[in-house]
């Protein structure tokens, strides 16, 4: 499955967390808080975004979220002996 991201795509996470959460009833530095988890999603929205993209879409499904994970986490997941 191939996903296309644009600015008329479906929202992303993030967005879907920010409008679905009322902050209104926080303190500043409360705040505060709840801007840094909003930017930590958009990071790792972006992230997931690039690894996505690096991945041949020629590659089946499972090979496909194989790799992605083993990017994502940064060590490989296989069995090799």
């Amino acid at each position: 499955m191939s996903r296309v991201f644009s600015a008329t795509a479906e929202p992303s996470r993030c967005q879907v967390f920010a409008n679905h959460v009322d902050f209104s009833h926080l303190t500043k530095n409360e705040t505060s808080i709840s801007e840094r988890i909003a930017v930590a999603c958009r990071m790792n929205e972006s992230t997931r975004q690039i690894i996505w993209s690096s991945i041949p879409q020629s590659l089946y499904l499972p090979e496909r979220l194989l790799l992605f994970l083993e990017r994502l986490s940064g060590q490989s997941l296989c069995n090799s002996q």
